[in-house]
């Protein structure tokens, strides 16, 4: 089975009970032989959230990503993401940022979600 997760919001985000029982429900069936996958915004609750906290929380536990900035085209509207890819324990996740044109981290807007929601249509599900 295929199962990937879809949200603006982090799976990785341990202030979040609902997060933290996703990230434990996605091992589990990666551990099983299921192939897992996530793409996540990195939307954090509380104080802290983005790129810094998701930066943080990589380096606490010990996950190596590879990044880029790449450029989304939906409907004539063209969003820059910088894109965090790594594995964690099984799970092949993908966390994508908006960011401007000189990479800095930018809030979500009505563009940037709904490229986001429409780079959907293209996972192979």
């Amino acid at each position: 089975m295929r199962l990937y997760f879809l949200s603006l919001h982090n799976y990785l985000d341990f202030g979040s009970g609902a997060a933290v029982t996703t990230r434990e429900e996605l091992l589990a069936l990666s551990r099983r032989g299921h192939k897992v996958g996530a793409l996540c915004g990195a939307l954090f609750d509380g104080e802290e959230s983005g790129e810094e906290e998701l930066t943080r929380t990589l380096i606490r536990l010990g996950i190596t990503s590879r990044r880029r900035v790449t450029t989304a085209e939906v409907d004539g509207v063209r969003v820059r993401f910088k894109e965090y890819c790594f594995n964690d324990s099984g799970i092949d996740s993908t966390v994508i940022i908006p960011v401007d044109e000189r990479g800095f981290e930018t809030a979500w807007s009505h563009e940037s979600e709904t490229v986001f929601l429409a780079t959907l249509d293209g996972m192979p599900i």
